[in-house]
C-alpha cells in the first residue's frame, strides 16, 4: 500500500498543473491512502502493545505460580526437619 501512496505522489509531483481531473482525483486518492496508512501504524502500535501485555502478563503469572509453589515446598520441607521450623518462627518473631 505504501508503494501505491508513494507511486500517486510521484504522479501527483510531475503533473504541470494540479487543476485539472486527474489531479483532482490523485489528490483524492492520495487523502484516502494517507489515512489508510496512519491507521496501519496505529494498530500496528496497538498490536505490539497488546503482544508486550501479554508476555509480560504471562512472565507475571509464572512467577506468582512459582512462588506459591516454593512457599509450599518449603513448608513441607521445614514440617520434616523440626529444627528448621524453630529457626523460621524465631526470625519470623524477630521481624
Amino acid at each position: 500500500m505504501s508503494g501505491i501512496f508513494r507511486g500517486l505522489t510521484g504522479e501527483y509531483r510531475d503533473m504541470e498543473r494540479h487543476e485539472h481531473t486527474r489531479a483532482e482525483s490523485v489528490k483524492r486518492q492520495l487523502a484516502y491512502y494517507d489515512r489508510r496508512l496512519r491507521l496501519l501504524l496505529r494498530a500496528t502500535l496497538l498490536l505490539t502493545l497488546a503482544i508486550i501485555s501479554f508476555i509480560l502478563g504471562g512472565s507475571v503469572a509464572a512467577e506468582l505460580i512459582e512462588n506459591n509453589l516454593g512457599t509450599r515446598l518449603l513448608e513441607l520441607e521445614t514440617n520434616h526437619h523440626p529444627e528448621l521450623s524453630e529457626a523460621a518462627e524465631e526470625l519470623r518473631q524477630a521481624r
